[in-house]
């Protein structure tokens, strides 16, 4: 919106994204599972950076734009913000600081990278899709071999993510009795893949990065 010469109001349309954009919705005509459906999802990404929101979590402003940032200034292949936990309310009730990365911390001892994250997309397709074998911790795997492979992680120490807590009396996703039984099962297998990981290649669990593996390969 604009004022002419002669106190007229003009009101003109600008483009806020590049255009070609476009917003592809996928639906099916039964659950699929959360696992399959983010890989349906990443499958289709075409981009430079991949991520995903659960459920109806909230993404900060400009969460995206920073993570870039934080990945093109420190040469990373995969970053990772701090997150609150918010209840429906909008109150705050937990702040998640996430530890620094190395490999120990956030793999061997349990999955400690949080669900803000973005990634270069052609981890990928490197190591595949999350396997469907974990219905629940899917990330945990698929980062897993991320790292096992040699990506770069960074950790950005900003809030840049709210997960969403309906409370103890409406508990939904993993969170439910019998989901979360089973995301505590998945993570030890992970965890101790990790672990194993860590044994084979000669490096105790106090190791700091497996930077130091690639290194002696």
């Amino acid at each position: 919106m604009e004022m002419d010469e002669e106190g007229n109001i003009i009101r003109k349309s600008m483009s806020v994204y590049p255009p070609g954009r476009e917003v592809k919705i996928i639906t099916f005509s039964e659950d699929i599972g959360a696992t399959r459906t983010y890989n349906e999802g990443l499958c289709r990404a075409t981009g430079e950076y991949c991520t995903y929101i659960v459920g109806d979590d909230i993404p900060h402003p400009h969460m995206i734009e920073e993570l870039v940032q934080a990945l093109e200034e420190n040469s990373a292949d995969f970053v990772y913000s701090d997150m609150i936990v918010v209840e429906d309310t909008g109150k705050i009730v937990r702040e998640m600081r996430m530890p620094d990365y190395n490999f120990e911390s956030c793999f061997a001892r349990w999955y400690h990278l949080g669900v803000s994250h973005l990634y270069r997309t052609e981890w990928h397709r490197k190591v595949g899709l999350m396997d469907e074998a974990y219905s629940s911790a899917n990330d945990y795997d698929h980062y897993l071999r991320f790292a096992m492979a040699g990506a770069r992680f960074y950790h950005l120490h900003k809030v840049l993510y709210s997960v969403r807590y309906h409370g103890d009396g409406r508990k939904t996703g993993q969170h439910t009795d019998h989901r979360y039984a089973n995301l505590i099962e998945e993570s030890k297998r992970c965890a101790r893949r990790a672990r194993e990981w860590l044994a084979q290649n000669g490096l105790r669990a106090s190791s700091t990065n497996c930077k130091d593996v690639l290194k002696k390969r």
